[in-house]
């Protein structure tokens, strides 16, 4: 009689124990893919991130290049204008004594 007992209660707890670890596994196997399927979703937004970082890096150097073109363009024309404004208006004399003749 002990031994049926016996034997009866190690095939209960082996089959207690395979529906253990079995659940306990299979919870584990979901944790793990919810895991491995956020790490995706966020290492995805972060290459989305990165990229518009760089987009927007790229738009700051061409806008500072072209501030200082522009910044070059205005030096290049303040000299011309200083130049202007210093040449001798004998241009403007010339232009006045051809139309009196």
């Amino acid at each position: 009689m002990l031994y049926w007992l016996v034997c009866f209660g190690a095939i209960t707890s082996t089959i207690f124990g395979k529906w253990y670890f079995t659940d306990a596994l299979s919870r584990l196997r979901r944790t793990h893919a919810k895991q491995q399927r956020e790490a995706l979703e966020t290492k995805g937004t972060l290459q989305e991130v990165r990229l518009a970082h760089q987009d927007i890096l790229r738009q700051i150097k061409m806008k500072e290049i072209e501030i200082t073109k522009m910044k070059k363009r205005l030096a290049e024309q303040k000299v011309e204008l200083q130049a202007r404004e210093n040449r001798p208006k004998t241009g403007l004399n010339k232009l006045t004594k051809k139309r009196d003749r």
